[in-house]
Formats: structure tokens, sequence, C-alpha cells
């Protein structure tokens, strides 16, 4: 055949033969590229049956569209009458070719692993079994990716059976029992083949041997593989077990998902490197990399997606109202020197803002765009892991750095992600007093190869020039850098920097709102209630310079939430929202419907925060695994909290998420481990200093530090390894807060008289801190931990006046989200000094609205032993 014409296809050379088809490299004349055509063949033309199953494999096939899956385009009929398929070509080799030259490295196997349970997700979410998936049906490009080929065994489980009774179709080493004994077949038997490929890459060999093909079904129906690790003693033990299981005879013993499989894979990954996962070799032409460093992509490109596989919720799909266009604006990187990274920085920020201000067009936000800052991901990575359609890349280079006079050229890059193409690209070259022009054109011509007609308000605001002054701008670029910092130094940079901005220039607007978002930092963050009146003066002149601006809305909105005006807090972000919709305003509102009380409102505003962040831990830690927390939805925070871990695993908070749920569910040993791997991955003292601030109602209370002791006992003994002193500055509350802490971890651990001096030192500093410090956001908090201090002294009296003066100043309906934890202390309270109807009262309250607290969690909790035998207790903890 080769040479042959047929149809538009020229027949270039024989690629491969199997038992169902004889596969083709040929051009395609019309488009001039290069494709599979698969034949069946000739001898089998007459085979109803074979036709019949060749038929099926191209249309069950033709229905998936992913990344690890051979892309099916057309399906003909030579002249001859031979029927054929026309696929993707494919350089590479296939994975027997691979094996064959001897096992492959760890992480390179498990990383195969995971993009061939990925392709084969993706045909059981649709009702396809492959049935014949072995190494030579995957195929592994240049680009590091394996596809899976040939569905000619293909079985939709809505279609009856066509092959003849006992026939066992598909290579036997990979057959599964069941397949081999020729019975009923379902999607564990594809997870099967997967595990017998998974021991072959480690090994080397396959798991069941044989010199004849009786003698290897025999094996797989009879014996037991070789352990794992006596063939690779550097396998991990978890890998045996993931191979032991999938290897299951019993289909009921194996994994019954293959996301199950995934989710296991991911965990050894993350350990093989220890939970920092680097690219090795990147073969990346300009900006665009294919890795063929495994763990840096299935770290980062398929793992990072296996919890969304496993969510019932669709994470980064759009939802089905949702018809935008969603696009990116990657990091531009500077190609001019060190010490102008800023105005790359900056360029990228202004850009994103003018796209976000377009009616149809998504925008990812800032936040999550930053974190591929010199990426080596491809473009499909970064598009499947956001979420969008569209990518926006360029590179920013200024003559003479820092220099308001200097020329600056900006090459802007559109690329869609389903195919990788170059949609547009521009050169500009001018001087940087036409830079704003410059932006405004780039957002103007993305909209319009994106066939987005801008309305001509949108146009206008597009257009507008933030400032004529050129050095102001420069201050505010490099402010910009530091305003949402969460190191104290870098936020009072930004502060410093944007007041030099409005110095230079006092009627620059955007200045004059980051400045109030700068104090609102170091307000809420650090506890520093002078910042509220400098908050409060930099919103109002924005807003008599720019009222409608946006970020003028966004400013004004701090001001009211500082002031816990939750209502006008929520209408002025819903006005920025509407004019400018973003992460950051979705945030907003996110969290002032919780404060208000309106917490499935504020699941929504999570929703779409994530949908603009969708790389943020904090979003599914705190937005949407703490919303989910308080409204006692456990499953689905668990969820959020696993996969705040996979994004940031050296970070305290998805882990401490994790292990408040396993309590809340009443999961001790669970929550136990969760802490423990925490303690493996983090810096403990930065854990333990992240948990001071606010009285800790930041996420760790009470309940948490009696019943998890060990591990925060190791983290305090790290934070306290300096002067503590040193930590004043920072915020004020850290000191009281770490002696109080240290005092219910003595008490746990039945040290009563260390704890009674622990609750001695943060009465003193308490009380120290709410004389100096009358205005802080946070004094409801220190007064109701200082209420719990002298409770834990056995001061009664004074301890319940207190802690009722704390309700009584932040009552739940003031705020939802404090005024609860505040009726949680004030239960305790009662309970440690014996009033126990009092106690039952405010447990009531606390478990009828949303909430840390749950039934389980007092179950576990031994403060509460002096209830259990009150009648009451007893029913409000059935009952609930």
């Amino acid at each position: 055949m080769i040479g042959q014409k047929i149809s538009h296809y020229t027949i270039l050379e024989k690629v491969g033969e199997g038992g169902m088809g004889v596969v083709h490299k040929a051009e395609d004349n019309r488009l001039g590229r290069m494709v599979a055509l698969k034949f069946l063949p000739p001898d089998l033309t007459r085979d109803a049956e074979a036709k019949e199953r060749f038929l099926r494999e191209a249309k069950a096939a033709s229905l998936l569209q992913h990344e690890h899956i051979c892309t099916i385009h057309d399906i003909d009929e030579a002249p001859d009458g031979q029927l054929f398929i026309v696929m993707d070509y494919y350089e590479g080799e296939t994975l027997r070719e691979s094996i064959a030259r001897g096992p492959l490295p760890l992480d390179r196997a498990i990383y195969l692993a995971g993009q061939i349970a990925l392709g084969l997700k993706e045909a059981h979410d649709h009702g396809i079994i492959h049935r014949d998936i072995k190494p030579g049906n995957i195929i592994l490009t240049p680009r590091g990716q394996a596809k899976i080929l040939d569905f000619g065994l293909a079985s939709s489980g809505t279609e009856a059976h066509i092959t003849r009774t006992g026939t066992t179709l598909g290579t036997a080493a990979y057959m599964s029992p069941e397949q081999a004994a020729g019975k009923e077949v379902d999607r564990r038997s594809d997870i099967w083949a997967l595990g017998v490929i998974l021991y072959e890459m480690i090994t080397g060999v396959r798991p069941f041997a044989g010199e004849y093909e009786q003698a290897v079904i025999y094996s797989i129906l009879h014996d037991e593989p070789e352990r794992l690790t006596a063939r690779r003693n550097e396998a991990p033990k978890e890998l045996e077990q993931v191979v032991h299981k999938a290897l299951a005879k019993d289909p009921s013993r194996r994994y019954q998902h293959v996301e199950e499989m995934l989710a296991d894979l991911s965990s050894i990954a993350a350990k093989t490197s220890g939970g920092i996962i680097t690219a090795k070799t990147p073969i990346r032409k300009k900006r665009r990399a294919f890795l063929r460093g495994p763990l840096a992509v299935l770290a980062a490109g398929i793992f990072a997606f296996i919890l969304y596989l496993l969510s019932s919720t669709p994470w980064l799909k759009k939802s089905a109202t949702d018809c935008r266009k969603m696009i990116v604006v990657l990091p531009f990187e500077n190609l001019g020197a060190a010490e102008d990274e800023y105005f790359a920085n900056g360029t990228t920020e202004a850009i994103t803002a003018r796209l976000a201000g377009i009616s149809g067009l998504g925008v990812i936000s800032r936040q999550s765009a930053m974190q591929y800052k010199k990426t080596k991901k491809t473009i499909r990575q970064i598009g499947s892991e956001l979420g969008v359609d569209y990518l926006l890349e360029g590179t920013v280079q200024r003559e003479k750095p820092g220099d308001p006079a200097s020329r600056v050229r900006v090459i802007p890059q559109l690329i869609r992600v389903a195919d990788d193409t170059h949609v547009w690209a521009g050169t500009y070259d001018e001087n940087m007093n036409e830079v704003f022009r410059v932006q405004s054109e780039i957002a103007e011509r993305v909209a319009t190869q994106l066939d987005i007609a801008l309305l001509e308000s949108e146009r206008q605001v597009a257009a507008k020039r933030p400032t004529e002054n050129l050095a102001a701008y420069e201050y505010y670029l490099r402010g910009m850098d530091y305003v949402n910092s969460v190191v104290v130094a870098e936020v009072e940079k930004a502060v410093a920097l944007l007041e030099k901005a409005v110095a230079l220039d006092p009627q620059f607007a955007e200045a004059w709102a980051h400045l109030a978002n700068a104090h609102r930092g170091l307000y809420w963050a650090f506890d520093r209630p002078g910042e509220l009146v400098l908050l409060k003066e930099a919103a109002e002149r924005a807003q008599q310079l720019a009222p409608d601006l946006p970020e003028t809305h966004l400013a004004l909105g701090y001001v009211a939430y500082s002031e816990r005006e939750f209502d006008r807090a929520l209408e002025q972000f819903e006005k920025a929202d509407r004019r400018q919709p973003s992460g950051e305003t979705a945030q907003a509102i996110g969290f002032t419907l919780r404060r208000l009380g309106r917490w499935q409102e504020a699941l929504k505003s999570a929703e779409k925060a994530r949908r603009l962040l969708p790389r943020s831990y904090f979003i599914y830690s705190d937005i949407l695994g703490g919303t989910r927390q308080g409204l006692r939805q456990y499953d689905q925070a668990l969820q959020d909290a696993e996969y705040a871990i996979l994004l940031s695993p050296g970070i305290a908070d998805g882990h401490v998420t994790k292990a408040q749920v396993r309590l809340a569910k009443g999961d001790l040993n669970a929550a136990h481990e969760a802490m423990l791997e925490m303690s493996r991955r983090i810096d403990m003292a930065r854990a333990a200093e992240y948990v001071l601030p606010q009285g800790m109602v930041v996420w760790c209370a009470n309940s948490h530090l009696r019943l998890l002791p060990e591990t925060f006992t190791v983290a305090f003994n790290a934070f306290e390894a300096g002067s503590l002193d040193r930590y004043r500055g920072i915020q004020p509350a850290m000191v009281a807060t770490t002696h109080f802490a240290r005092a219910l971890l003595f008490e746990a651990a039945g040290e009563r008289a260390l704890a009674i001096s622990r609750y001695d030192s943060a009465r003193i500093h308490f009380e120290r801190l709410i004389r100096s410090n009358p205005q802080s956001a946070y004094i409801p908090v220190y007064q109701s931990d200082l209420g719990l201090t002298y409770a834990g002294l056995n001061q009664c009296k004074e301890a319940m006046r207190i802690g009722e003066e704390a309700v009584r100043m932040m009552p739940i309906s003031r705020d939802a989200v404090v005024g609860p934890a505040l009726v949680g202390n004030l239960a305790e309270i009662y309970v440690r000094c014996g009033k126990y109807e009092e106690a039952i009262v405010q447990l009531e309250t606390w478990l009828s609205v949303p909430s840390l607290v749950s039934v389980p969690l007092l179950c576990l909790d031994p403060v509460w032993d002096p209830l259990r035998p009150n009648p009451r207790f007893r029913r409000l903890v059935e009952v609930k």
C-alpha cells in the first residue's frame, strides 16, 4: 500500500500491526499533516463480527477527547471495501519498547501510570472499558506524554456483548482473572491491567510469566506475583501495596475506581521527593516546555488534578450558566535588568485588570497567575490546572531601568489552549509615556481576537490613563509588589511606596485605593488599630477622585468591613465585582456573607472565587473548606483540605483544616495522623506562629489543643526556642496567646502547676494587651480568652463576668463568624466553673448555628465530661 492514495490520504509507511488492524503513517493532503490510518486486515473483511468490533472502536474512541487518549478524526472505507480509522499520528516509542531497555526510574513509572490512569478515567466516565491495556498500546511522545491507543476491544456498558462465548480477547499477560476465564468484565479489568503495567515498569518483568499462553493464564488465575520490593528493594512499601491492591484476583478487593489508585499514587509521588518536586530537563522553546522531569509534571500537571477527579464538585469546569471565555494573563517575562522585575509584574497586573473589566470574558486573578512565573509547564498543563481557554503571555524590556523617559518594548502572545495555537502576537516599541496606551491596546486586541465586542464604556475604561506622572507610576508599581504580602515589613514598604506615589500625584485614584488596601492589611493581619483611620482617609480620597473605580468600591468595602458594617461592605464589594469581577472581590463578598450569617450564599461566592483563583490553597482551606466546615458539610470540606495540601503541602492551613474536619467527624486517630503528616512536611515554628494572632480563632480552637497535644507541643517548643518578645512588634497578641496555648497543653498533659503558671502569664499579657490596644478589632476575642484564663486559674466570678461581656460585645447577630466562637468559650467557662445548666444553654446555641463545633467533637473533648451525666446534655448529643 506504500505510496497509494486513499481518499485524500497518501500512505507513507507501515508502522504497526495487531490482531484488529494494520496501521500506516499517512499524509493528510487537505490539511498538510501526518495522521495514522488503521485498516481492518483484508483476510478479516468477511468477518462481520470483526468489522462490527472495529466500527465500535471508532465510535467509542471518538467520544473521548483527552490528552492521554489517541484522538480519532474520521472513519472511512477504501475503494476495495476496507474500513479504516483516521487517528492522530504520534512520534515516539511504545511503552513496550521503553521497558525492553530495562526497568524505569521509580518516578518515571509513577508518572506514566498516572497519565494512563487519567486516560482510563476519561474512558470509564463515558462507560467505556478498554479491555486491552498493555505496553504495546501505550505510546510515549517526545513531549513526555503517554497516549492510550487501540480501542479495538473497547466495550460500552450499554451495548450487548458481540464476542463469542469463551473468547479471550486481549494479550494474555495483561488480562484480568475474570477476563482470562471468559467472564463478564468491567472497569476493574482495566485497573488490573494498569497494575500489571506498573509492576512491569518498576521491575522490568511481568508479574505472571509462562512460555505459552495457557501457562500465563494459569498463573493469572492461581499464582501470586513475587513481591515488588523483592524484585526492586528501593521501591517504597506503599507502591508495593498499590500494585498488590490493583492485582487482587477478586475484583471486589481491587480498586473499584481508577481515581482511587490515582490518589494513592499521588501520595507516594509527594513522599518520593520529600514534598519538594522540581523539574529536571526542560525541552522548551521560548516560554513553553515539555518536562522530562516526571515528578515535576506529575505533581504540578497531573496529580494536582486528582482531587478534582475524586470530587463530585466540578472544580475546574465551567458551570452550565458560565458561557464566558476564560483567560489567564501569565506573568510577563522581564528581559531587562533584574531591578525592573516589578515593572514586568506591574504590566501583567495592568493588562489583567483591563481584561477583567470586559463583560463576556472571565479572567483568572493575578494571585493564581503569578504561580506560573518562570514556569516550565506546558500550555495545556497550565490551561488544565486553571480551567482556561486562552493564555496571554509575553515579554517586557525597558531600555533604561527605572527611568520614566525610557523606551519600553512589550511583545504579547495570545495562545489557544485546546490546540496550543498562537492566535495573535504583537510588538510594541514605545516611549514610557505611551505605556498605558499599549496596555489598553493589548486588552482590546485580545478581545477582538476572542470575538468579544467591547461596550463603549468598557473601551473608555480600558483607555483611561491612571496618572500623567510616570515617576508616581514607578512608585505605584513598586508598591503593588508588596501590598498583599503576609510579611509585615513588606506591607510597610508597600505603604511607604504608595505614599510616595500619591505625594507626586495627589490625583492618582488607583494609588489611593491600593494604599487603603495596604493599611487594611496592617489593621487586620497585624492588629494595628491606628491603621483604620489611615484606611478610611485613603479610601475617601479615592472616592473623591474616582467614585466609580472598582478599586475605590473595594477600598470603601474594606472600610465598612473593618468597622463591622457588613451590609454596607457587601454593597461596595458587589459594586466592585460588577465593574471588574476578580478573585479578590469574590473572596471579599464570601467573607462578608459569612459574617452576616448567610453561609449558603457565602459558599456560592467561594465557588466563584475558586474559579478565578484556582491555584490558591487559601481558597480551599478557608473560603471553601472553612465555609463547608461551618455548614457541617464535612465530606466536602475534607476534599477541600486535601486539595489545599496538594497545592501547598508546606503550609499549615490545609493540614489543620483536615485535622479539624476529622475531629468534627469524631475520628481522633485520623486527626492525629493529619497532624503527624503536617509535622513531617512543614516548619513547625511557623505553624505555631500562624496559630497565635487573633487569639487563635483563625483555625485553632481550644478543643484541638486538648485533643492533639503532641503535635502542638512540638510546634510550640520550636516556636519558643527564641525570645517571645521578638514577636511583640509583629503581632501584639502573640505573646499572650502563646502562654494561653501552653496552659491548655500542660493541662492536657496533667501538669497542673505548669498550666497555672502559664495561665497567669496569659492573664497578665491579655490584660496589658486590652489596656494598651483598646481599639483593636480583636478586643472581644481577647476578652473571651482572658475569661478562659481566669477560669483556668479557678477565679470563676471574674471569668464568667469577662466571658459574658465578650459575648455581649460581639453577639452572633453582629458577627456570625466570631460570635459563635465566643459562645463556645463562654460554655467552657461555665463548665469549668460548675455552672452546668448555663453551659448547656450556650452549647445549644453553639450547635444551632454554623460553627466549628459538632456533636462528635463534644463527645471527644474531655472538657465536657462533667456534663455527660446530665439528661439535657445527653439529649443534646443524641438528637443532633
